[in-house]
């Protein structure tokens, strides 16, 4: 089932995000003219989640190779700042507690452009303003009501086009003549984390995750997990791990009593534990959810099983993916509960079969 209201909204999004333009356009008129000069310390605000600070890596390098004199700092919520551990482009993960009176004044005189990516509030760019950086751009495309962001000298042409949130972002750069040599995730473990974890882990396994913090309507259905993770288990000769956060235990555990063979409940690990469990893994398979970047972010083969998302938008960046998408059942309604009730609930997500998962599975290099 197909549904028809989301290209509706999506016109509607993209006149908003055309409406949005011409009146910043105009309000802002004088700042339009104002020339770009070298900086030499660049600001990157990026305040959403573990998926969105993924996507933004191919902007962190085009930067850093356009400007590679310039120190590069990021400013992330404070439960994001091991996203992004060990970035050879980035100079400073700052760790925002959105105290936007604090952060006015400690931006104030320290950076030469800011660069807004998802989403680029008001709040936000108001904070930039007053704290008088110089040169300020954004912003991607967001949600139907959320703000575009004002008080910027270059702002993304609204466009009808969809694009993966990775070209999303470098739309915002290329304002300023910044275009990427190679648009590959980049992601990095910590050693003594990673060394830690291999010697608690299985000498070969793969892991599956199950459980969104946003959308529960993402999740896929638990009896064919467990029916898929017995025969991966038993073809493959592995063992499988089952990841989440500490309040996905119970959901988890789920899955493992279902289980003929052998599966591990991984829940409430930290960011950096969870990013070496990712690593190491033979491949992932993964609802729509961060752990599907992550893996992308490595390189690991993954498998991406998708319902109310939209995969043309965020799919696991990578040449090493599989995308399990029933077309013939999907909505794409970027809901976080199903709007569906009695046997129509979660349709979009029960169209998958254990059939369509091994054959994904399978096909990866």
């Amino acid at each position: 089932m197909v549904n028809r209201i989301t290209p509706f909204k999506d016109f509607l999004r993209n006149s908003l995000w055309l409406l949005d333009y011409c009146l910043d356009y105009i309000y802002m008129f004088p700042f339009k003219f104002k020339g770009f000069k070298t900086p030499k310390r660049i600001l990157i605000i990026e305040l959403k989640f573990i998926g969105d600070m993924i996507v933004t890596t191919p902007t962190i390098k085009a930067l850093k190779q356009k400007f590679p004199e310039a120190k590069i700092d990021i400013l992330v919520p404070e439960s994001m700042k091991d996203v992004l551990y060990g970035n050879p482009h980035l100079n400073e993960i700052l760790q925002f507690d959105y105290n936007f009176k604090k952060w006015t004044r400690e931006l104030r005189g320290k950076y030469d452009l800011a660069v807004i990516l998802h989403n680029g509030t008001f709040r936000v760019s108001k904070m930039l303003f007053k704290a008088r950086i110089p040169f300020r751009i954004g912003c991607t495309k967001v949600g139907l009501l959320e703000n575009k962001g004002l008080f910027l000298h270059r702002k993304t042409l609204p466009t009808y086009k969809i694009k993966h949130k990775v070209d999303d972002n470098l739309d915002v750069v290329k304002t300023i003549g910044v275009y990427p040599n190679t648009k590959y995730l980049e992601l990095y473990c910590d050693k003594k984390v990673e060394s830690s974890m291999k010697k608690k882990l299985p000498k070969k396994y793969f892991v599956i995750h199950n459980t969104s913090r946003h959308a529960q309507n993402r999740e896929w259905i638990p009896e064919r997990f467990a029916e898929t993770v017995d025969i991966l288990n038993n073809e493959y000769k592995t063992e499988a791990i089952i990841t989440g956060m500490k309040e996905d235990y119970e959901n988890n555990q789920k899955i493992i009593d279902l289980c003929k063979t052998k599966i591990h409940n991984i829940s409430g690990t930290t960011m950096k534990e969870f990013f070496a469990i990712v690593k190491n893994a033979e491949f992932v398979i993964s609802i729509d959810t961060s752990t599907m970047h992550v893996a992308a972010g490595f390189n690991v083969p993954v498998v991406a099983l998708f319902g109310a998302g939209t995969p043309r938008i965020w799919h696991p960046y990578s040449n090493n993916h599989r995308v399990v998408f029933k077309t013939e059942a999907h909505t794409s309604c970027m809901k976080s509960d199903c709007y569906l009730k009695g046997e129509r609930f979660m349709e979009c997500m029960k169209a998958i079969q254990v059939n369509d998962v091994l054959n994904a599975v399978r096909s990866l290099k």
